[in-house]
């Protein structure tokens, strides 16, 4: 996907944002007029951009092995990052598959990519989820189940794909042959470069990405806490949970006003960054010249 292509799918997804939120975005205005606390905005901002420079590194960690420059990759984050925000239920990242299979000429990196970080991710989530739920006394909802299985899966398959590979093999080679016993080594041999992809993206690397994660989630919660002082909403680990639930779920009952001012601070800082980025990189072309 070239990034022009790039730029219109980001520009329809800031339209689409803005069309199918007007009376969201109308009260949003009202209340920030009315009643916010301008301290705490700026606050909220600031911890937003913290939160975001998190990500931005652990996300750069995973694709390092792409060899990409910062200048592209900063704007490559900054486009998928901002389309997976604004389009609902995680269907982003199908934007963000094909942007990184072009930009860094591997579809094995774009997709192993995207599980790496999301498995980072659940695992924190698992862990604050269960600890609301065992040390305060918070809900088991069915999400945490969901996350939770994803993480041991994950797990699971990680740690004993070699030895599973090994026996595969030997058994393939010892036994009596067969016609197809060629297309299972050919698969065999397939899984194994994924395997091998993999580990090159998180060996050495596991502690800083699950570091990175936890204080990218802390971050967020102290986000959405401030969000809720500039207007007067309660908010603690019960609406985090309810957040949480919001991103897997169709039905939650967690405040839109926190997702609009949300999508609305990345809209703006993004927008802004990329600009800046764009200007030094011509600006700097044109002095080479």
């Amino acid at each position: 996907m070239s990034n022009k292509c790039g730029l219109f799918i980001v520009a329809a997804s800031i339209a689409f944002f803005l069309w199918n939120k007007q009376s969201a975005l109308l009260s949003l205005v009202e209340s920030v007029y009315h009643d916010a606390v301008w301290s705490w905005l700026v606050l909220a901002v600031i911890l937003f951009l913290f939160l975001h420079f998190i990500k931005f590194i652990r996300y750069y960690l995973i694709i390092s092995e792409s060899q990409l420059s910062l200048g592209k990759y900063i704007r490559l984050y900054l486009q998928v990052t901002l389309v997976n925000i604004l389009i609902p239920f995680k269907f982003g990242e199908i934007f963000r598959f094909a942007m990184v299979a072009s930009q860094c000429k591997s579809v094995q990196l774009s997709i192993l990519s995207i599980i790496s970080e999301r498995f980072f991710d659940t695992c924190i989530i698992v862990v604050m989820l269960i600890a609301h739920v065992v040390f305060l006394g918070g809900e088991l909802a069915p999400p945490l189940l969901f996350l939770a299985l994803f993480v041991v899966v994950c797990f699971i398959a990680y740690w004993t794909y070699p030895s599973t590979s090994r026996y595969l093999n030997r058994f393939f080679v010892l036994k009596p042959p067969i016609r197809s016993d060629v297309y299972y080594l050919q698969a065999l041999d397939r899984m194994d470069d994924w395997y091998s992809w993999e580990q090159k993206i998180i060996k050495g690397k596991g502690s800083l990405l699950l570091m990175c994660s936890a204080f990218a989630w802390v971050l967020e919660f102290f986000f959405f806490a401030a969000l809720a002082k500039i207007f007067y909403l309660s908010f603690g680990m019960d609406i985090f949970s309810k957040y949480i639930s919001s991103i897997l779920t169709v039905a939650s009952d967690f405040s839109p006003l926190f997702n609009v001012a949300y999508s609305v601070i990345c809209i703006c800082t993004f927008v802004i960054l990329y600009l800046l980025v764009t200007c030094y990189r011509k600006t700097k072309e044109a002095l080479h010249k």
